[in-house]
């Protein structure tokens, strides 16, 4: 049976959360507090991801390099980007200390991420000097920050996990208008802005980078938005539904009953454009990294930005982004 939400939309989607000072004063909702302290006594996503890399053979005696590439094949990326990405929903959150809270975890998972990412980056581009130094300062981040000791512990984890229930949070149906109002407008920002495709970090790499967030947040609030395929589609033609990948798919069930549904096509639809873009971009980052003259410039290659410009105006006339967030908005009460 499905049920109403009860709990603070952060905390039912991912509480392995940090606190980096004293005790936030705060009076806790009794079922926020509930909640919180179920989740404590769980294994949380990211924490389960690192346990499950710390208890393959020989780990901590693996070198640098093989240790990174642990962590991005067993999923910590995906992990830390969830993270991160509920951070970003939250980043205006209207009660002060828990936005401060908030502030804090978005920080450290994006600096988690970061490393990741720039070690998945070097090691693409074959680049193995530049793998070597990536390695070293993922994993001496992961030991500095306390992600993981070499009991196969996430001490961070369970100091975020803590700083959990002692938050202030918003009612369950003030939290849900608010998770999905910002959804909104991580959407309208993208419709809004001008991107040119002619600069690969600023203008490619940069669409689709806020494109994927709002795919990666929608996911990370556990079933809070879901793709249903009883929703119409508004769209008259399939643009990027044979590019989608369904790891930025949404869920299409979820245990609340009062889930925001959006049609499964529009899903499909901004799945596949995250993922043609992404498809570009990797083309466009070899060739720049060996021409540095495009480097100095930020230029997408030429013959990469013709395509990338068509699959942005493909998506800027489908309308796609207006009828996403038309439908989102109907969810709020």
């Amino acid at each position: 049976m499905k049920c109403m939400m009860k709990t603070p939309l952060f905390v039912i989607a991912f509480t392995c959360v940090l606190s980096t000072g004293p005790a936030v004063e705060a009076q806790v909702r009794p079922s926020s507090q509930v909640s919180a302290m179920q989740i404590i006594r769980g294994i949380t996503e990211l924490e389960a991801v690192f346990g499950r890399i710390a208890r393959t053979d020989g780990f901590f005696e693996k070198s640098k390099r093989d240790q990174a590439d642990a962590l991005l094949e067993g999923g910590l990326r995906l992990a830390a980007f969830n993270l991160q990405s509920l951070g970003r929903v939250y980043r205006k959150y209207p009660i002060a200390s828990t936005q401060g809270f908030l502030k804090k975890l978005r920080e450290s998972a994006k600096d988690l991420e970061d490393h990741l990412g720039e070690y998945d980056k070097m090691k693409s581009l074959g680049k193995a000097p530049a793998m070597g130094r990536a390695a070293v300062a993922l994993m001496g981040l992961v030991a500095r920050e306390g992600w993981l000791d070499r009991a196969g512990r996430s001490p961070r984890a369970t100091v975020f996990k803590a700083a959990a229930a002692r938050q202030a949070w918003l009612s369950p149906a003030e939290d849900r208008d608010f998770a999905i109002g910002e959804l909104v407008d991580q959407l309208q920002s993208v419709a809004a802005a001008d991107y040119d495709m002619r600069r690969l970090e600023a203008g490619l790499h940069e669409l689709r980078r806020e494109l994927r967030w709002f795919s990666i947040s929608a996911r990370a609030l556990g079933g809070v938005v879901i793709a249903s395929s009883v929703m119409a589609c508004p769209q008259r033609q399939s643009v990027f539904a044979a590019h989608a990948d369904p790891k930025y798919g949404l869920p299409t069930s979820g245990p609340f009953a009062d889930a925001c549904r959006i049609s499964t096509c529009l899903s499909v639809e901004l799945n596949g454009a995250v993922t043609l873009l992404g498809e570009l971009k990797d083309e466009a980052e070899p060739i720049v990294e060996n021409d540095p003259a495009l480097k100095r410039a930020d230029r997408t290659p030429p013959q990469v930005a013709a395509r990338a410009q068509n699959a942005y105006s493909a998506l800027l006339r489908s309308g796609i982004l207006e009828n996403t967030q038309s439908q989102l908005r109907a969810c709020l009460r």
